[in-house]
């Protein structure tokens, strides 16, 4: 099975309110996460994180599905693998 790199970027918004669904998911899909990183925006009540994923297409796409069902989350990925290709 083929694993690529993607980047993904997430703001949390109400980050008291969202973070612990959040990290329940994070830890879940811990295996594919190679980097996180976490900057809190006090004065917005958000958080912004940015991860480094290797994953099968299979494994992203259950790792998004579950992130879009959170309220609060939004999220963006892109395959850094297709750029070099």
């Amino acid at each position: 099975m083929k694993h690529d790199f993607y980047v993904m970027g997430i703001l949390v918004d109400e980050r008291d309110r969202h973070a612990p669904e959040l990290q329940k998911i994070l830890t879940k899909y811990g295996s594919i996460i190679l980097c996180r990183n976490g900057i809190p925006d006090h004065e917005h009540q958000r958080g912004i994180i940015t991860l480094t994923i290797k994953a099968s297409s299979q494994e992203k796409e259950a790792f998004e599905k579950e992130l879009s069902r959170l309220s609060g989350i939004v999220f963006k990925s892109f395959n850094l693998t297709d750029s070099v290709e």
